[in-house]
């Protein structure tokens, strides 16, 4: 009996100075199961309706945590577009709704066709969502929700509002005064080109000497003209204390962002000026 005590309680030792392992790695992963998700990165995109874009293509795949994922039979996705804000989606983009990934394939690509003949005076924002699958074993996402299976898009129109609410500032100064309106005057053979009567707005003159009698006196009356590539803006005096200046034109948020040299004051600084379209 001493015997058989001393062997049982030798084996016991040699068992427990062996190293087991975690019990995950007793687990071989079942390769035909698993998750979509979308995988192109990054998860949105901004599109100009200017012809310059005609088709979105978004990455589906279908993977697995430890290997590829093994597509036996075909796996088909269904998918939605949800509008988030402006012109409907079917306004500017037309797609199918199911994705279809072919037996042997593990990753596949929804199509957007961009409508660049679309008539949309606003910015169409909506998102691609995957909604289903065929396969049972393959889930849309997982369920905390750790990879994307949602994509943003937003697609802007090319014409440019004629109303605007505006701000003007002086950096070098610190300075910054309150909203005025202003409205672009489209220039008449020139779809790119706007004249403002004022762009600088009606109080700067006198916000800055401190002399109200100056209220509503040099507007700064000036031609825009926006290069319909880059989106560049260069601002062009109209009288000679207005010197010139250039800037930016964001189609998607309709926004100017302008910097204005000017001739009026003797000491040199530029004036930055906001134009958000109502």
């Amino acid at each position: 009996m001493k015997k058989i005590f001393i062997i049982l309680i030798g084996l016991c030792i040699s068992l427990a100075s062996c190293e087991i392992d975690e019990p995950g790695d007793f687990y071989t992963p079942n390769p035909s199961s698993g998750w979509l998700q979308i995988t192109t990165s990054p998860q949105n995109a901004n599109i100009v309706l200017d012809g310059s874009i005609n088709t979105l293509e978004i990455i589906v795949t279908a993977g697995t945590r430890t290997s590829p994922f093994v597509n036996l039979e075909g796996v088909q996705v269904g998918y939605s577009l949800v509008p988030v804000s402006g012109a409907a989606p079917s306004e500017v983009v037309s797609t199918g709704n199911v994705l279809n990934i072919p037996a042997g394939e593990n990753v596949g690509t929804i199509v957007l066709n961009i409508n660049n003949n679309a008539t949309v005076t606003q910015t169409s924002v909506f998102d691609v969502v995957l909604a289903s699958s065929s396969n049972e074993d393959l889930t849309v996402g997982l369920s905390d929700n750790s990879v994307p299976t949602r994509f943003r898009v937003t697609v802007c129109p090319t014409n440019v509002p004629l109303e605007y609410t505006a701000v003007s500032g002086v950096a070098d100064f610190g300075y910054e005064g309150d909203p005025y309106d202003v409205t672009l005057t489209p220039v008449d053979g020139d779809e790119n080109s706007f004249l403002l009567s004022n762009a600088w707005g009606p109080a700067i003159i006198a916000d800055l000497t401190g002399n109200p009698a100056f209220l509503n006196q040099f507007p700064y009356n000036c031609t825009l003209t926006i290069d319909p590539e880059t989106y560049d803006v260069l601002v062009t005096g109209n009288v000679g204390y207005a010197t010139g200046g250039d800037g930016t034109y964001d189609p998607c948020t309709q926004t100017f962002e302008l910097n204005l040299t000017q001739g009026l004051f003797t000491v040199a600084f530029d004036v930055q000026v906001t134009l958000v379209a109502k």
